[in-house]
């Protein structure tokens, strides 16, 4: 949730982070679809078990760093990967215009299709739940994502575990 402070015109998140990896790093972004841009942050943090960073009176500040539209195409990593039940596909792209990103089994059988339609600019992320077309739950397994556009063909591998 995002508290606005009018004092000095700032913003303040609240977040909870887990992770059950101790000495991995933590990074923070987020994507602000007013502007079409994804903010960074340059600080980063390691994970300790138990740790407390910040509190209402003492809070953890990040330096905001915007980054422009993107210049090139460019299919993130599946995130998680493994993943159950489902993933983040993020990708971006440099120019508008007709984009699809398709989901495949190992065969080439085409499983679902996410996005399929006209596109800004800028960056973009959809959420599969490993259901295909039909609405049904897919077995686990391998499977391939496509970003597709005139001049774009990126595909990624990623695997679901159930």
């Amino acid at each position: 949730e995002r508290m606005y402070f009018p004092f000095d015109d700032s913003y303040m998140y609240i977040i909870q982070v887990y992770s059950n990896v101790e000495g991995e790093e933590l990074t923070f972004k987020y994507y602000d679809s007013v502007d079409n841009e994804v903010v960074e942050y340059t600080e980063s943090l390691t994970f300790e078990n138990y740790m407390v960073v910040g509190d209402g009176f003492d809070t953890y500040g990040l330096s905001r760093v915007g980054m422009s539209a993107p210049d090139e195409y460019s299919l993130n990593d599946a995130y998680p990967n493994p993943f159950n039940p489902s993933t983040e596909l993020s990708f971006s792209i440099m120019d508008a215009g007709k984009i699809t990103l398709n989901i495949y089994d190992m065969t080439g059988r085409l499983v679902n299709t996410l996005v399929d339609g006209h596109l800004e600019k800028g960056y973009h992320s959809v959420i599969w739940d490993g259901i295909d077309s039909k609405g049904n739950a897919v077995s686990s397994g391998m499977y391939i994502y496509a970003l597709q556009g005139e001049s774009l063909s990126i595909t990624k591998k990623m695997m679901l575990m159930k």
